[in-house]
């Protein structure tokens, strides 16, 4: 039926005509099916990813294992330290060596100070002693905790070559497990999540440093053994002085890879649903090393540097007085009593060499005749040469031996042949000399008077020096009676 109402007018049959402007909406299965792909995804990660279970047991014997290894990385900072007090030990006494004839291998003085330090040596082997024993407990406490984590897939490796093992006895082989990566595996990591690359390469070079470092510690103590002289001394207290510079820098290496095994079980724990802070994550081996390399720093020029002899108050005017550390027989064993001859040193700006005056007597004190001596010298002499005086065993402020109780009973007997045969060989053995530690001379070392070159002495016994017996050979000082 037709009608004029445009409203009430019938649709047109057939089909609608398409239109053009407005685009076509998707099918709603079809928009479904796309908005659901990414959940699909996440949904097969979920599938794939092992359950989250945390057993209590486990959960505790994952702490304990951390504890145990923070423990162990907290006990080589205590060794480090105890190597730096000892090491800086052995450049100091290398250094005193210096003033020591080099007829001397050591002193008094230079052991006493190793004795000082006992405590130090105590300490550092008992620390050794704890961390190792606590080391292998910790290891062998760790290594079936590691494999459970490795069989969730938590430590990387074929499952079949990490599965707990019914066998108590483990090998080096196992340990191995310990230093391989950990953590969310790498098909599902993500940049939140917390991974721990492979320690084997510091687990290696630590090994190789500890294993240097024993072999220069063997050498140095076979070194001082073995020193004859104050040159070998040296070398020998050196060779210590670095040993416990590597000794340092392996121990701290060694605590760092006990930290870095502790935080790869911790990272494995965490992948499967343990808790473990990121506040324990360890540094970089580097900031463990700085201590160790600053020491190495401060080490290096005390033991390149030659030791300032021992400064003595000098009443002559014009002297610069020091001490030397001689032996009581030069003929003796390079351990043996010591005595110090103080000196003194008047010095010009450009020396043609060092003339070294013997005042005589004998018995005559070399400093206290300096000052009268050096005004009645020609001035040439004066100001072209270094000028030596020095007080001679048993003289002024130099050490000598004496015998009190041999000359007290001298002084009560009738002077004789006899009573004084009696008393030279009295005196010798209270003085604990020998038979001729007394009459040895001693030959001056050339660093001691900072010259090049040394003119040989101008014995002086009420006269003046003579200048032209003057040789450039090494001198010796002393008198025979």
């Amino acid at each position: 039926m037709e009608t004029d109402d445009p409203v009430n007018e019938p649709a047109p049959e057939g089909p609608p005509e398409p239109d053009v402007g407005r685009p076509e909406s998707p099918a709603p299965d079809e928009a479904t099916a796309a908005d659901r792909a990414p959940d699909a995804e996440f949904a097969s990660l979920a599938a794939a990813a092992p359950p989250l279970t945390v057993d209590p047991v486990f959960d505790a014997a994952l702490a304990s294992d951390l504890s145990r290894g923070r423990r162990v990385a907290a006990l080589t900072w205590l060794i480090a330290l105890c190597h730096a007090v000892l090491g800086l030990v052995s450049v100091q006494q290398a250094a005193l060596l210096v003033n020591v004839d080099r007829h001397l291998a050591t002193t008094p003085d230079i052991e006493a100070i190793g004795a000082s330090f006992l405590l130090a040596r105590i300490a550092l082997v008992l620390a050794v002693a704890v961390t190792a024993l606590l080391a292998v407990r910790w290891l062998r406490a760790a290594l079936p905790t590691a494999e459970l984590l490795a069989g969730q897939g938590a430590i990387d490796g074929e499952r079949s070559e990490v599965a707990p093992s019914p066998s108590k006895r483990r090998s080096l082989r196992d340990y191995r497990l310990l230093l391989r990566p950990a953590g969310v595996p790498l098909e599902r990591a993500s940049w939140w999540d917390v991974r721990v690359k492979s320690g084997r390469p510091l687990a290696v070079w630590t090994s190789v440093l500890l294993v240097l470092a024993a072999a220069v510690g063997v050498a140095a103590a076979v070194a001082s053994v073995t020193a004859a002289d104050g040159n070998a001394a040296r070398f020998a207290r050196g060779l210590a002085g670095l040993d416990a510079g590597l000794w340092i820098a392996g121990t701290l290496l060694g605590g760092a890879v006990a930290a870095d095994i502790a935080w790869r079980l911790a990272a494995a724990g965490r992948a499967v649903g343990h808790f473990a802070p990121l506040a324990d994550a360890p540094s970089r081996p580097l900031v463990r090393l700085a201590p160790a390399l600053l020491i190495f720093v401060g080490l290096v020029p005390i033991a390149a540097s030659p030791s300032v002899a021992q400064s003595v108050p000098c009443r002559a005017t014009w002297l610069e007085c020091n001490e030397v550390v001689v032996p009581a027989d030069h003929d003796g064993p390079s351990i043996q009593p010591v005595i110090r001859i103080v000196y003194g040193i008047h010095r010009v700006a450009n020396p043609k060499g060092t003339l070294v005056v013997a005042v005589g007597g004998p018995g005559a004190s070399g400093l206290a005749s300096a000052d009268t001596m050096i005004d009645t010298f020609d001035p040439a002499l004066v100001d072209g040469y270094d000028i030596v005086f020095w007080d001679q065993r048993g003289v002024g402020r130099s050490d000598g031996h004496d015998c009190p109780i041999a000359g007290g009973i001298y002084s009560t007997v009738e002077p004789t042949e006899t009573s004084a045969r009696a008393f030279v060989d009295s005196c010798l053995k209270e003085a604990d000399t020998g038979s001729t530690g007394t009459r040895r001379p001693r030959t001056w070392s050339r660093s001691a008077f900072g010259s090049a070159s040394i003119v040989s002495p101008c014995t002086a016994r009420a006269t003046e020096p003579s200048l032209p017996r003057s040789t450039l050979r090494p001198i010796r000082i002393g008198y025979r009676p």
